[in-house]
């Protein structure tokens, strides 16, 4: 009779192989990103998402919405009897870290970003669905930037900007 040896087959070993690969790749993904490109990238997504849903808005609305931007993020005001009031909710102010600036151009031209508290809107959502044609760039420690270009119908045009080391 054969003696029955004690260990782990080949097939078992590559279970637990297999098994510890998946768990290994699950916990890396959960790690949030530290790659400027990648951060710069979520917040601009957001950001698209939101102008588009606030044009969205306002057409099904029938109502203005602006947008404020200042040095440490962006607001969403709604149009109430002539005057801007600071939306809430989905719209409610979203603020950058601290390694993001952001530039905002109308017409080209760059405008000075202001303290939050002071700052008027600068860009019109129409109730037709047209906007202000602007310009808006993010950059991340001033290595990485994305511009995004939107025009009066809420086109927007993505150009990424990698500075070149010396």
């Amino acid at each position: 009779m054969r003696e029955r040896s004690t260990g782990f087959t080949l097939i078992e070993m590559m279970v637990v192989v297999v098994i510890a690969a998946i768990m290994m790749g699950a916990v890396t993904l959960s790690f949030p990103s530290t790659k400027g490109e990648d951060i710069i990238k979520k917040e601009a997504d957001r950001f698209v998402a939101l102008l588009n849903f606030a044009q969205d808005e306002a057409t099904l609305q029938s109502r203005e919405f602006a947008l404020a931007i200042d040095k440490s993020g962006y607001a969403f005001y709604l149009n109430d009897e002539g005057s801007w009031i600071e939306a809430e909710g989905a719209f409610s102010r979203n603020e950058y870290p601290d390694v993001i600036q952001s530039a905002l151009y109308l017409e080209g031209e760059p405008i000075a970003l202001g303290v939050k508290k002071k700052v008027k809107p600068q860009v019109l959502i129409l109730s037709t669905g047209e906007m202000t044609p602007f310009g808006y760039r993010l950059s991340y420690l001033n290595e990485v930037s994305l511009t995004l270009d939107i025009d009066g119908g809420g086109l927007i045009t993505r150009r990424a900007d990698k500075k070149n080391e010396k």
